[in-house]
């Protein structure tokens, strides 16, 4: 299958990479940028391979500057009515708008990628292999991470494997996805032999071998879930959106791959288990140092920008942002066996709770959260203040204040995590084997990765004995809590296919609260009463993402997505 013209000429290329401000070549005219003058030397090189990883897509509050696609899920919405992600909520999407449409964006990388490989090993043969083959196996897992970005949303894409001039045909048909999975899982394979194992601190946020170990992993994981491994959402055998029929090797298959990323590399990398167990989980997000946890992530320069959007309204300079559903908090779970007390609603939660939520009673930073009405923080302080009663600590540094003296922190999203990894082999184990199964002889079922990540938080063991359903429904419970904001929920209700289940007419809740002051004794009591702060839709079609209809009337062998 021929590839998808997605650039014309390396000189027009060249010029459009420079105007877009990412400082490539800015000391030479446009006019006279070319491949030789950029692979011929080892910075240029190198500025080129770090301006790949810009391709890839944006995290935190990346819809309008302040959404996070959380809020397209039941995990929160935002303080701010017109918000970037309302369409997902409202069944407005269209194959014209759509907040998420990465198709453009990624496919600018892959050509990036592309040039890189179709030049490289012909000009760049002024300095050492080991710069040369890092260099190439870095574009290579820039190009198969943002394929598999595509695929999540698009199912089968054109595979684009080199670079093209005007006078070769555009119409190229989509892949299937079956090739398109085996296209990523061939070229993590390749690189990882290549690649640093781990990347120093220095070079956070470049790909590593147990990066591309860890996309191996989840690319086989998606591969093997209800939306892909059976017939489409049409009931049909369609070898572009998925494999057509079920399959359940491709859990074994899925189970494997994570499996060998956690046999590999013993203590190479691991859960953050520095400090109590609220630090344990919610301080892996900002802290580098001796974080084995973090396995490939987005990077920033120092700043408090995700402190200001997030951080609750009463503080100076604060925005609102993000606001955590009453639905999550009830997800949970009480620690050390307490029972639930309605009056003290936030005591004795599990620790990850805290790491997460910023509630009403919280310390952050120089005082407590008020969400009361009335208060500093609650609902009635200003337009954009919090619609459910909460808004959203993870990611947020406390030693990056957003007022006064305002200082400024490090931030980590990650890509990928050992949690997930742990979380991701539970359920490829789970499925294949069942829940107890120690099927590569050493020790790890599904049920003890799950126990592994819920022992860091200082949570209890699951219980001996669990069915494969019940262990299914803890594992996806587990990866609610636990992958909370970093944009799975979004992906896991589609590849498990609950979204229309869960999201569809689903009531988005909220809590009011009400504070009480005794004159006599002085003593405060709180009443806390549920609401629904937004009702939500999901559709079949919204399984899948359409493809732009600008894309489609450019190529016409493109087949849009089903029901769209």
């Amino acid at each position: 299958m021929k590839d998808y013209i997605l650039y014309i000429s390396i000189v027009f290329f060249l010029s459009l990479f420079a105007s877009c401000d990412r400082g490539l070549l800015d000391d030479m005219p446009l006019n006279k940028k070319s491949a030789y003058d950029i692979f011929k030397d080892s910075t240029r090189v190198d500025d080129f391979v770090l301006g790949l990883y810009t391709y890839l897509p944006g995290v935190y509050n990346r819809f309008d500057g302040e959404a996070m696609l959380s809020s397209a899920t039941d995990e929160s919405t935002q303080c701010k009515a017109m918000h970037g992600v309302r369409s997902f909520n409202d069944g407005s999407l269209q194959p014209t708008s759509h907040p998420d449409m990465i198709w453009a964006d990624a496919y600018a990388g892959i050509r990036q990628a592309n040039l890189l490989l179709d030049n490289i090993e012909s000009l760049y043969a002024s300095t050492s292999d080991e710069k040369r083959n890092a260099a190439i196996n870095e574009a290579r897992f820039v190009r198969a991470f943002l394929y598999f970005e595509l695929i999540k949303r698009y199912a089968g894409v054109p595979l684009l494997k080199r670079t093209y001039s005007y006078d070769e045909n555009p119409n190229i048909p989509r892949n299937t996805f079956a090739e398109c999975i085996k296209f990523i899982v061939d070229e993590c394979d390749s690189v990882a032999k290549y690649l640093p194992t781990v990347q120093p601190e220095s070079q956070m946020g470049r790909a590593s071998g147990v990066a591309a170990m860890a996309l191996k992993a989840r690319t086989l994981l998606y591969a093997a879930s209800p939306l892909f491994n059976g017939p489409s959402i049409e009931g049909k055998n369609d070898p572009i959106v998925g494999y057509g029929s079920y399959n359940p090797n491709r859990w074994e298959d899925a189970a494997k791959a994570a499996s060998e990323l956690l046999q590999h590399y013993p203590g190479t990398i691991d859960l953050y288990r520095t400090g109590t167990a609220i630090f344990k989980y919610g301080r892996g997000f900002y802290t580098p140092a001796g974080n084995k946890e973090l396995l490939f992530v987005k990077t920033r320069a120092k700043d408090n920008n995700i402190e200001k959007i997030n951080a609750p309204v009463g503080y100076t300079n604060a925005i609102g942002g993000v606001c955590p559903s009453q639905n999550l908090i009830d997800a949970y779970e009480m620690s050390g066996g307490k029972t639930y007390d309605p009056n003290a609603p936030y005591s004795n939660r599990d620790p990850r709770f805290y790491a997460t939520i910023q509630y009403n009673g919280a310390t952050w930073w120089d005082r407590k959260v008020e969400t009361f009405m009335g208060g500093l923080d609650a609902e009635d302080a200003t337009l954009n203040a919090t619609k459910t009663g909460y808004y959203l600590r993870k990611f947020s540094d406390p030693e990056a204040i957003i007022f006064g003296a305002t200082k400024t922190g490090l931030h980590y999203f990650p890509y990928f995590r050992v949690a997930e990894v742990l979380l991701n082999y539970a359920e490829a184990m789970n499925e294949a084997y069942g829940p107890e199964t120690d099927y590569f002889g050493n020790g790890r079922t599904a049920k003890w990765a799950i126990d592994e990540v819920r022992s860091r938080v200082s949570m209890p063991s699951l219980p001996e004995g669990l069915s494969y359903s019940e262990m299914k429904d803890r594992i996806m419970h587990e990866r609610q809590i636990e992958l909370a904001f970093e944009e799975h929920r979004h992906w896991d209700l589609r590849r498990w296919k609950k979204a229309k289940d869960i999201l569809n007419g689903l009531e988005l809740k909220g809590i009011t609260i009400t504070r009480t002051i005794d004159e006599p004794t002085g003593n405060i009591t709180y009443t806390y009463t549920p609401k629904v702060v937004e009702k939500r839709v999901f559709t079949d079609k919204m399984y899948l993402y359409p493809i732009h209809t600008g894309e489609i009337l450019k190529n016409k062998a493109l087949v849009q997505n089903p029901l769209w």
